[in-house]
């Protein structure tokens, strides 16, 4: 057997092969194999001040620091080869207050009989250097060196703040453009750095943070501060940092700020909410020249009603003006092989000419005069011409236009009027509003009688009801689109469409699929045996000019 100076020696031929730092053992005892890896922890009296400390291999080998500051290891678990052979630990060393990481491994080799285990020690401080670096970075706002939104937004969500007070430097794009760029980056420096010191002057702030341009936000914690109590901070703040100027470059610059604030409760959803909220309390202090607004929950009803108002108005106005146009898209028919069919679509063409789909207006006339009146110009345009036309198209009622007798007689007089009932589907909106079914059979036979058939449109939107099938006694299913793309991203809903489908037909029902937008999803439809294809795969909504153009694929 060799002696320890014998082993002590090809240690140090191991060593001198290798850049790495080396600890050897023969499963008896640790061996010094690098003088300034054992002192890299003189300020460690004791083995637990040691293990309290860090994180590392610790947990297999006891330690030990001598009177001359010296670290020892020395295998302490009987099992420890097994623990730790093949195993990777990064450790964590520090000496005067330098934090080195290394990657320790633990591997077996023979040599001349003998068994060893070899501990190395690979310095990789620069390279977690470099990731806590680029780390950083994604979090600090490379100008004023704050966290940035993304901190913020993993902080609230880790913390679960009361709220967000956002501030907002007034003005700030004037300032740049009037002493340029670097001189704006010096304001939201010196900006930044007030913004720190007045963190210190007010419970329950925490931050700040820099989110953009030029607004900055604090995190709010205050379990026992309310609203008002919000409401009296953020003013004092928001007035100090108006009455101090800040001195940039030499210069001495006002500071005009505008602040908001939005505090959680049961209607807030997320962090973004939160911020969104917040900003929103900005823009309407600005608005009514207050210093500080805290979010209100009726601003968004209000708001919302506003719109409606003013879309409302619009719909008058275009209904006056002859703005209200359709347009056609075309449907393809499978069996035919060309385009045989048009869904006529409502559209207003504003007043700078852009034509706008319902989604942004429809709502806000929903149970009005206009309504009705919206539908009334569809039925006698898209009627007036495809009279003198070959191909089918399609015209949508909703559970409002049955609420009115009047109404419906109107449309009956304008289906008559230009003989166009053989080619027309009235397409029916699945609606949980639908309650009774014999009341809509009797308000669609007399257009029955005129060879009108009907679909329902949208079925599987979220008001699934097989009931509608046999209970408007249809021909036509046409599958919601929202199913129709989820089949784009999710193979499974294949499945349910694939069922829709078979109990369609098992019905006697023809089926079309809205919002097809790939010809994989056409080609996919197609194998399922679906009847008509619809979607811009197919092609979008054209105005009247082209209708005829499109016939076959």
């Amino acid at each position: 057997m060799r002696t320890l100076a014998e082993d002590r020696a090809y240690m140090r031929a191991v060593l001198d092969a290798q850049p790495a730092m080396t600890l050897l053992t023969n499963g008896i005892e640790m061996i010094d194999a690098n003088d300034s890896l054992l002192r890299f922890f003189p300020q460690f009296s004791t083995l637990d001040a040691f293990k309290q400390a860090h994180h590392c291999i610790c947990d297999l080998f006891m330690t030990h620091v001598d009177a001359l500051g010296y670290l020892y290891f020395e295998h302490q678990h009987p099992n420890w080869v097994n623990l730790a052979l093949e195993r990777d630990y990064r450790v964590l060393m520090r000496k005067a207050s330098v934090d080195y990481h290394f990657m320790v491994r633990t591997r077996c080799f023979d040599y001349q009989e003998m068994t060893y285990f070899v501990v190395v020690f690979d310095d990789i401080s620069s390279h977690v250097d470099a990731e806590m670096t680029m780390q950083q970075q994604l979090v600090t706002d490379m100008t004023t060196k704050l966290p940035n939104r993304v901190k913020l937004i993993k902080d609230m969500t880790t913390y679960s703040p009361q709220g967000i007070l956002l501030v907002k430097i007034l003005e700030f794009g004037r300032l740049n453009e009037v002493y340029g760029i670097q001189f704006g980056d010096a304001y939201l420096q010196s900006f930044a750095e007030r913004l720190r010191e007045e963190c210190h002057q007010l419970p329950g702030l925490i931050g700040p943070y820099r989110l953009s341009g030029s607004e900055f936000a604090y995190q709010l914690f205050d379990d026992e501060a309310n609203a008002s109590v919000w409401q009296s901070r953020a003013h004092w703040l928001l007035t100090d940092l108006n009455q101090r100027d800040l001195v940039v470059l030499g210069s001495r610059i006002p500071v005009m700020v505008a602040g908001g604030f939005s505090l959680w409760d049961e209607e807030v959803d997320d962090e973004e909410q939160l911020l969104l909220q917040a900003a929103m309390a900005i823009n309407r202090a600005r608005k009514q020249h207050l210093l500080v607004l805290e979010y209100d929950a009726g601003w968004r009803e209000r708001q919302r009603y506003q719109q409606a108002q003013e879309w409302l108005e619009k719909v008058r106005q275009a209904l006056a003006e002859d703005r209200i146009e359709p347009v056609f898209q075309p449907i393809y028919n499978q069996s035919l092989g060309v385009v045989d069919k048009y869904e006529c679509l409502l559209r207003l063409r504003d007043d700078q000419g852009q034509l706008i789909a319902p989604g942004l207006f429809l709502d806000a006339v929903r149970h009005t005069r206009e309504y009705l009146h919206l539908t009334q110009v569809m039925f006698k345009k898209s009627c007036a011409l495809f009279a003198d036309r070959a191909e089918f198209f399609t015209l949508n009622l909703a559970e409002d236009d049955f609420r009115h007798s009047d109404h419906l007689k109107i449309l009956l007089d304008l289906v008559r009027h230009y003989e166009v009932g053989h080619r027309l589907t009235l397409e029916v909106l699945e609606s949980e509003e639908i309650t009774s079914y014999e009341q809509m059979l009797m308000a669609l036979a007399p257009f029955r009688a005129l060879g009108c058939s009907v679909a329902i449109d949208d079925f599987g939107s979220g008001y699934a009801n097989f009931a509608h099938i046999s209970g408007l006694q249809a021909q036509v299913l046409k599958i919601d689109g929202s199913l129709i793309q989820a089949m784009a991203k999710d193979i499974s809903k294949e499945n349910v469409v694939l069922g829709l489908v078979e109990f369609a037909h098992r019905m006697g029902l023809l089926v079309v699929a809205e919002f097809v937008s790939s010809d994989d999803l056409w080609q996919r439809l197609a194998k399922m045996g679906v009847d008509g294809i619809q979607g811009y795969a197919v092609s979008p909504p054209v105005q009247a000019g082209i209708v005829g153009t499109i016939l076959s694929n």
